[in-house]
């Protein structure tokens, strides 16, 4: 099966992030898996997996199901040496560095697919929308403000998750 960069994703990643993935490939190798569809469409590290293709890496898959965790044990380092420091510290590093949302993407999917709402998952900035009556009344946004009374009435187009 042929593994493909989703054309589609919601991170563009940075310039910067990209770097700092690609010359870890390099200096430290592999530290962390990518998760594909059925069909071989990237759900989770596009950018991981475009330097590693470009450094000839080869990627093996794993078939599950999700409910099985993937360990990716490193026999060549320890968390006590240089290199393993530095893996764990470069994959937060990259993940923080790389993260450029793309928001007509997130927003593209929220009107085509009526189940997808990333204001249930928070933080998402790019993502605020207004709400409609609907929602003021939807137990599964916490964040959502109740109305109890008449007088707490707040139109719909100044709410958003974060209020």
């Amino acid at each position: 099966m042929s593994i493909k960069k989703n054309e589609n994703r919601y991170n563009d990643g940075t310039s910067y992030g990209n770097g700092l993935i690609q010359h870890s490939l390099k200096k430290l190798g592999c530290a962390r898996s990518i998760v594909s569809d059925r069909d071989g469409n990237i759900l989770c590290g596009n950018d991981v997996f475009l330097a590693a293709k470009k450094l000839g890496i080869k990627v093996v898959t794993i078939d599950t199901c999700g409910d099985v965790l993937i360990c990716i044990r490193r026999i060549d380092v320890s968390i006590n040496d240089t290199k393993g420091k530095e893996i764990a510290l470069v994959d937060n590093l990259s993940q923080s560095k790389n993260l450029s949302w793309n928001c007509d993407n997130i927003l593209s999917d929220m009107e085509t697919n009526p189940n997808f709402d990333p204001r249930q998952w928070g933080g998402f900035e790019c993502v605020v929308k207004p709400l409609n009556l609907e929602d003021l009344f939807d137990q599964e946004h916490q964040n959502v403000v109740q109305v109890k009374k008449s007088e707490d009435f707040i139109e719909p187009r100044q709410l958003s998750i974060f209020d």
